[in-house]
């Protein structure tokens, strides 16, 4: 997770808070070594992606921007069909 947060360029509390508060997918791979659930690669480009279009969303990001929210989840969702065969 805290390479997510690096990419990102975020803290890891924001990427904990913003998966609590669901603004983010949470992640569904899970880690070999320790078993915790990460991001993948493909997955945190896609968020990246949306975040770097929405520029003045990247710095924060609220329950009210529903738009920024719905495009990182079609984001990572998409991603996440792609890449890992999810449906």
């Amino acid at each position: 997770m805290r390479e997510t947060a690096e990419a990102l360029g975020k803290s890891l509390l924001t990427v904990r808070s913003w998966i609590e508060k669901e603004f983010i997918p949470a992640p569904v791979c899970r880690e070999s070594q320790q078993g915790y659930l990460q991001y993948v690669r493909c997955e945190v480009d896609a968020m990246a992606s949306v975040l770097s279009a929405n520029a003045k969303h990247s710095k924060y990001i609220s329950s009210k921007d529903v738009t920024i929210i719905n495009r990182l989840f079609e984001a990572v969702w998409d991603a996440r069909r792609e890449h890992l065969g999810y449906e």
